[in-house]
């Protein structure tokens, strides 16, 4: 027979055999896919509340089919930690793709960039996307009122 403790040890290999790695912080574009919303989190001068002035700050995140990881072995800074079950990521135009980022919302891309940590105030999901291209996978809404406040659910 054999010991318990091995037959555990086999089990969670077994488990993790058919996981996803995760993903990396690098400057190589990686390609991920989801539903674009709006959001309006509270912006400066304190990042903090929009009902006591400060102002809205629209942004566009990338709701993810499903979650992914982040190795923070691959770092490029020291903010680049590992991060798990991440289910949505901020999207960062260039200005050269901001005017095509306004018919996003409510539709499923899929977006080539480099993911990074939050670095600073403006960054309001764990993980942001820096957006290199854009791809277009659905010309149908798939959400009519993807814009929401930040920490409203959705009815």
């Amino acid at each position: 027979m054999l010991p318990r403790q091995f037959l555990s040890a086999l089990a969670l290999l077994a488990l993790n055999a058919g996981a996803t790695p995760c993903l990396s912080y690098s400057l190589d574009p990686k390609e991920l896919s989801g539903v674009v919303e709006k959001r309006v989190f509270p912006g400066p001068p304190n990042y903090q509340n929009i009902g006591q002035g400060d102002r809205p700050h629209e942004v566009l995140i990338l709701k993810l089919a499903a979650p992914i990881c982040m190795d923070g072995r691959t770092a490029l800074g020291p903010m680049d930690v590992d991060v798990s079950d991440v289910r949505e990521l901020q999207l960062i135009f260039p200005p050269e793709l901001w005017e095509q980022s306004r018919g996003l919302v409510g539709h499923q891309h899929s977006f080539h960039g480099s993911l990074m940590h939050r670095q600073n105030a403006q960054h309001y999901t764990t993980v942001v996307l820096v957006v290199a291209s854009i791809g277009q996978l659905s010309n149908q809404p798939l959400h009519p009122d993807a814009l929401t406040r930040a920490g409203e659910r959705r009815r």
